[in-house]
């Protein structure tokens, strides 16, 4: 339609220890060391990284020495590891030249947001419990994210309980409104709920921070803050008001929205466990920590890898842009 459109995504079987690690054992241009965690960062006069220091929880020091260095911890230990690095005693963490770093902490917004009763089946591919490797979704068109003001946000129909509600009994439960719908239409009508995965605005408040405390290793540990938006709310409302609107004037069913969410009450949205954020992307020194190639802004051989350096995240698994990514700066490292 004008507003939706279907997106077909395919579940990657791939698991990289199995599928990698016998072509790592064989490279001669790699050392893997398992079990050895990154704890200190050495710069030398210019700020540039002269060592990495790692250490086993079994007692075991050793440092790290070469010619470019790259952080690949994932969102919060990327961060970590800059935020406890000083540039000079006392003096701001390495790539925290904007006060952007830890910042822009994202998570991808997922919730049940209501029960919808459709006027026919639909292929099993929309449907959660039967996605096997391949999904579909519905998503909003570009036209309609403009229009509305809305960011990525993708729906998905998964197989639960009901819409029961005994503070509103004058409400019509879904299995009435089958009925109905049915014999309004000579079809056999199904029951789904509605899961919503959305794209939570670049908010600064939401950020990782050192705290006072100390791993077994003696590294600090940090604080996690996600904060969303009155906005991010008012975006999401907005997206579902709209599905239940399309269904009904498409004659494709009729949705009952039943997400507290959908207010300002974080509590009742779920993570989607991809951490992105924290080490922004910019070209600009002054809006982010690493520039478009993936290098700290001011550093001749610090890199940062992985989706703490995005700066915006749509709704889709970040697996696959993390991938090309890290292929891009590898290419690039092996250049010179």
């Amino acid at each position: 339609t004008e507003n939706f459109t279907s997106a077909i995504y395919r579940i990657s079987p791939v698991r990289f220890n199995d599928t990698y690690r016998p072509d790592l054992e064989a490279a001669d241009n790699v050392t893997v060391y398992l079990r050895a965690n990154l704890v200190d960062i050495r710069l030398d006069e210019s700020d540039d990284v002269e060592a990495f220091g790692v250490a086993t929880l079994q007692g075991n020091t050793f440092e790290v020495v070469g010619s470019q260095y790259v952080l690949a911890l994932g969102a919060i230990d990327n961060a970590r590891m800059l935020l406890r690095t000083p540039t000079v005693p006392s003096g701001p963490a390495l790539g925290d030249h904007s006060d952007k770093l830890g910042r822009y902490f994202m998570d991808h917004i997922e919730a049940p947001v209501g029960t919808v009763v459709l006027s026919t089946d639909l292929p099993d591919v929309y449907k959660g419990g039967n996605q096997g490797l391949v999904r579909a979704a519905l998503t909003l068109t570009p036209e309609a994210q403009q229009a509305h003001e809305l960011g990525g946000v993708a729906f998905v129909l998964e197989e639960g309980p009901r819409w029961e509600d005994p503070n509103h009994p004058e409400e019509l439960p879904p299995e009435v409104v089958a009925g109905v719908l049915g014999a309004l239409q000579d079809s056999e009508p199904t029951t789904w709920v509605v899961h919503v995965r959305a794209e939570p605005q670049p908010n600064p408040a939401s950020r990782i921070t050192i705290n006072g405390e100390v791993d077994a290793l003696g590294v600090n540990t940090v604080d996690v803050h996600r904060e969303l938006t009155a906005e991010d709310h008012a975006r999401l409302g907005r997206a579902v008001e709209l599905l239940a609107s399309e269904l009904g004037e498409q004659g494709a069913g009729w949705m009952r929205i039943d997400a507290p969410g959908l207010g300002e009450n974080d509590s009742s949205l779920f993570y989607g466990f991809h951490h992105m954020g924290t080490t922004r992307m910019s070209v600009d020194p002054a809006d982010g920590v690493v520039d478009p190639d993936g290098r700290v802004h001011g550093s001749d051989n610090l890199w940062v890898a992985g989706s703490s350096v995005f700066p915006s995240v749509g709704y889709a698994n970040p697996t696959l842009t993390i991938v090309a990514l890290a292929l891009r700066m590898s290419d690039q490292l092996a250049a010179g």
